[in-house]
């Protein structure tokens, strides 16, 4: 009995290593891009020859890699992959462009082969070409490293809630672990994601970014580094939203919209209590006013705190507050400076009308 035990363990971990399959892209790197379901797309080795008919990633233990640029269309609905990896400085572009959507789904647990890595020079892109949801799901307890940039982006203009985003498990307990170290960065007709437990699963890093390239949309819940900076670049007429977890702290806030179009001011949407552990800086609003601090209706008093400098400068016109409630105190700390260059700030909105 011990010797037919052996060999049936020898033949597990053989058809363990059989199903275990690693996919290099050698599809087309520009164009109207190759289709991830085509076996002519992929090969088991970089740069060598294509799969055979009817093979190609879709299994929990495949692991895409894309060491030179890429163009994928994503043509199927679902897929699960152990995990995908950016690397030697490329590009990989994935985009859904027909159908209801798609996912795929990320799951290793590892952290020393994480289910998503994008290394330093290299940039992930997901997109939508239509109106779709396509996510890029984090299984539970799956880990994630972003070195480079991961880049999301749409091309209808009627998306509404759908587009291209990523997500963690809605479960708390969870070893999930996702470290950004570069730069996650949101364009128009996106879906922004809004992870439940982001602040115990996401962690910006420092030196690394947050980048709101969008109108409208909003910042993850994460855990950010003090030198983590969120930046606020594509707004025009819809407010923004900065997200917090239970601890309502995020590292720097970069304001930078030119092309902000209401008129005369637009609110800045902040969580009471906010902690700006690092620089709060606003360059530029299009000589529109920006509110820091919109203190409603209600009667609750706002504290906020900047740690380190507040920054105006450029076109930015700034009120800290708008006095909506001449019950209301709002109170807004710098710790540091508060440096001005050709611009304007007051404390309230009144002031500047």
């Amino acid at each position: 009995m011990k010797k037919i035990y052996a060999l049936l363990v020898v033949c597990f971990f053989l058809t363990a290593s059989v199903t275990a399959q690693t996919f290099y892209w050698i599809g087309p790197s520009g164009g109207a891009g190759g289709a991830w379901n085509s076996n002519t797309n992929w090969s088991a080795t970089s740069g060598g020859p294509a799969l055979p008919v009817g093979q190609f990633p879709n299994g929990a233990s495949h692991d895409v890699i894309f060491n030179a640029n890429a163009v994928v269309d994503i043509n199927i609905a679902n897929i699960d992959l152990n995990s995908l990896t950016v690397t030697g400085s490329s590009t990989a572009k994935l985009f859904v462009a027909s159908g209801a959507g798609a996912a795929i789904n990320l799951l290793s647990t590892s952290t020393v082969s994480p289910s998503l890595s994008i290394n330093t020079g290299s940039r992930l892109e997901d997109s939508c070409d239509i109106n779709v949801p396509f996510t890029v799901a984090f299984g539970p307890n799956a880990k994630g490293v972003v070195d480079g940039v991961w880049y999301f982006a749409g091309r209808s203009t009627v998306l509404g809630a759908n587009g291209a985003t990523f997500s963690l498990p809605g479960l708390t307990g969870l070893s999930n672990r996702v470290d950004v170290n570069g730069t996650l960065q949101f364009r128009n007709n996106t879906l922004c994601p809004n992870p439940t437990n982001g602040q115990s699963y996401l962690f910006f890093n420092a030196g690394s970014m947050f980048w709101l390239d969008r109108n409208s949309g909003n910042t993850p819940r994460a855990t950010w580094a003090t030198t983590s900076t969120i930046n606020i670049t594509g707004v025009t007429n819809l407010v923004p939203v900065i997200n917090v977890g239970t601890i309502p702290e995020v590292g720097n806030i970069l304001f930078n919209c030119p092309g902000v179009t209401t008129s005369p001011s637009i609110p800045l949407n902040l969580t009471n209590s906010l902690i700006v552990k690092g620089n709060f800086t606003v360059s530029n609003t299009n000589n529109k006013i920006l509110i820091l601090a919109t203190n409603g209706t209600t009667s609750n008093n706002f504290t906020y705190t900047v740690n380190g400098d507040l920054n105006v400068t450029g076109t930015a016109r700034v009120a800290i507050g708008n006095a909506s409630n001449a019950n209301k105190v709002v109170n807004f700390q710098v710790d540091g400076n508060l440096n001005m260059s050709g611009a304007t700030l007051d404390l309230q909105l009144s002031n500047l009308l």
